[in-house]
């Protein structure tokens, strides 16, 4: 059960990563 919460979020993290990350990233790096 455990383990099935942990990967939800990382999967979760990296598409909130994948969709923010193309405005943060420019917004990160100039």
């Amino acid at each position: 059960n455990f383990s099935y919460i942990f990967d939800c979020r990382k999967v979760m993290k990296a598409i909130i990563a994948s969709a923010a990350g193309s405005s943060q990233h420019t917004l990160e790096d100039p």
